[in-house]
């Protein structure tokens, strides 16, 4: 059902620093046109690490990190 939407997923126990750039070189992801969408401060540091975008996701400690942020509850995206 969601493989339309991504090529894999993956977690722990390998750090997010090392999955993400695992990810960008395996796919060959250019890093300035990647986006990386996460709910965690772990998540905006392999964003920031790998010099690639990161957006917040439902999680308010992340509107002050990151290029974009998005609110589930109430649809509000904020640049």
């Amino acid at each position: 059902m969601f493989s339309f939407f991504f090529k894999s997923i993956h977690g722990s126990p390998t750090p997010k620093i090392q999955l993400v750039d695992t990810i960008l070189k395996q796919h060959n992801y250019i890093p300035k046109e990647t986006l990386l969408i996460g709910d965690s401060i772990n998540d905006f540091e392999a964003a920031d690490r790998n010099n690639i975008s990161f957006a917040g996701y439902n999680n308010l400690d992340l509107l002050k990190v990151g290029n974009f942020y998005f609110n589930s509850i109430t649809h509000e995206f904020i640049k």
